[in-house]
């Protein structure tokens, strides 16, 4: 990923350490609905339709459909009908299993759904048809993958589905994307679509078939960027995040010097990064709900060594937002203690982390100190 995009989706809060990621919990209207007649699906299979392997489309659509049509869920026919659809799409990718250690999920956002004694055939649990459906079915189809990959790279780089901070990166995505929101229907809001549509699907099987998405070409390009070689990882962003910034150093004239003079350092952080790229995945803060396994912790040596140019790579950022104007935000002044930083997650990682070894009032004093 360059250093722009990683700039830009990182203004925002973001989890950096361990202990600071909890399970978020949504209400029962929001669980996904699985015909009673599933209870006996298979071990889920990613790229395998579990639509065609053991639920019934209809009975899968009718259930979901009647709940998130509920007043106290979605409450639109238009929004319920794409959220059905985009429930069912996501199945096709083969992410649904009634396994919770598979799932690698806290607590069972599943539900069956029983249709009565009237069975799926029942009037009451008719969808309606109106001259959007077609248009809303479309709309699914075209981007449902997208969706899901953009759920995904924000739990991933900010350790949660949804947080009222997350809006405006939602958004930003559907910008890239170049996704437009639909004008002739309700279409749902960002926190209706990766909270309460989205959440029941849990994060480690969404994220299996982002990387199968990824490898069958099934991913638009800016996600693509954004998953190349991965998404930043609540948990190690602070690592990742400076190592871009030292790539960015490279294209400098002082660069040698800076190199001469803190290689040692810059060392520890490509060695780490190295690492770090194995298995990306398992140093989220919440590597258990991500990947099943414990969360590996980052080296001291890493640690140490983002302490000694946590500071410097601030000064830089501060200097490339003077020079190029990043994200038309405001500039750093001094640490996290100063102006809303571009890169936010370098603020946060120095209040975490403690305060730098090697203090800089800007840019140009660093450069002129070589």
């Amino acid at each position: 990923m360059d250093l722009q995009t990683l700039l830009n989706d990182y203004n925002g809060s973001v989890l950096l350490s361990p202990g600071t990621a909890e399970w978020g919990y949504v209400d029962q209207q929001w669980y996904l609905q699985l015909p009673i007649e599933s209870k006996g699906l298979p071990k889920h299979i990613i790229g395998t339709d579990a639509i065609s392997n053991g639920i019934a489309f209809g009975p899968f659509m009718k259930a979901n459909y009647r709940i998130l049509s509920q007043p106290d869920a979605l409450g639109n026919v238009d929004k319920a009908l794409f959220g059905a659809l985009l429930r069912a799409h996501i199945a096709t990718l083969g992410v649904i299993d009634l396994d919770l250690n598979r799932r690698c999920v806290i607590e069972d956002e599943y539900s069956f759904f029983d249709p009565g004694e009237e069975g799926w055939d029942s009037a009451e649990l008719s969808i309606p048809v109106h001259n959007q459906s077609k248009q809303i079915a479309a709309f699914v189809k075209k981007y449902g993958d997208t969706f899901l990959h953009m759920m995904v790279y924000v739990f991933v780089s900010r350790g949660h589905h949804w947080q009222d901070e997350f809006d405006s990166l939602y958004s930003r995505l559907f910008s890239a994307c170049g996704i437009q929101k639909p004008a002739t229907w309700a279409f749902p809001t960002n926190k209706e679509l990766f909270r309460q549509i989205m959440h029941c699907f849990g994060i480690a099987l969404p994220l299996e078939a982002t990387k199968w998405c990824k490898i069958n070409n099934r991913m638009a390009h800016p996600m693509r960027l954004r998953f190349t070689p991965h998404c930043p990882v609540a948990g190690a962003a602070q690592i990742t995040t400076l190592y871009a910034t030292l790539n960015e150093m490279l294209n400098e004239g002082w660069w040698s010097s800076f190199e001469n003079k803190f290689g040692a350092s810059i060392l520890a952080i490509k060695n780490e990064v190295e690492l770090i790229n194995i298995s990306p995945y398992e140093y989220h803060v919440a590597s258990r709900v991500v990947t099943g396994k414990p969360k590996k912790d980052l080296s001291e040596q890493s640690l140490v060594a983002f302490k000694t140019l946590c500071q410097l790579s601030l000064g830089y950022i501060d200097y490339l937002g003077r020079r190029h104007s990043l994200s038309n935000q405001k500039v750093i002044t001094q640490k996290s203690g100063g102006q809303k930083p571009i890169a936010e997650a370098f603020s946060r990682a120095c209040d975490k982390f403690g305060k730098p070894d090697t203090e800089v009032a800007s840019m140009q004093v660093f450069i002129t100190s070589l």
